[in-house]
């Protein structure tokens, strides 16, 4: 009975965080403990769990390859979803290395994000079964 009703308040196993995290990310992890930790202490958890299951921390060679690309692309986030790794691994590799954490222009993130609504508009009028076209940057409705 006890271990019932206390199992919920234990320290979470730092294996167990790194293991979620990096498969499920951060919001399972903060689903499954948020009640007793936060953003930063799941990381710090899962850094040390990581330590625990012997799985090093990223190469020179991958610190390169993060650098080059987050470099190239201009964002960590970016970088990250490239390169299929965390961004907290592209902005500590950048730290690392006493670089600037790379950031969109405020050009380019408009850009992004004129990119996704006009991916937004267009997926919305193919469900509703309009016909639709894009001349040069312009999005046409073809009635």
């Amino acid at each position: 009975m006890a271990d019932e009703i206390t199992h919920c308040y234990a320290a979470p196993d730092p294996r167990r965080v790194a293991r979620l995290l990096d498969a499920e990310g951060l919001d399972a992890c903060l689903d499954m403990w948020g009640y007793s930790q936060t953003a930063d202490g799941i990381y710090k958890l899962a850094a040390d769990g990581r330590i625990l299951l012997g799985k090093a921390p990223p190469e020179r060679d991958d610190a390169d390859q993060i650098i080059e690309t987050g470099s190239r692309l201009g964002s960590a986030f970016y970088a990250a979803k490239a390169l299929g790794i965390s961004e907290i691994t592209v902005r500590t590799a950048f730290k690392r290395r006493r670089l600037p954490i790379p950031k969109l222009t405020p050009e380019a993130r408009r850009q992004a994000l004129l990119t996704k609504a006009a991916a937004r508009k267009i997926a919305a009028a193919a469900a509703r079964g309009y016909p639709i076209s894009i001349r040069g940057r312009q999005l046409v409705w073809d009635f």
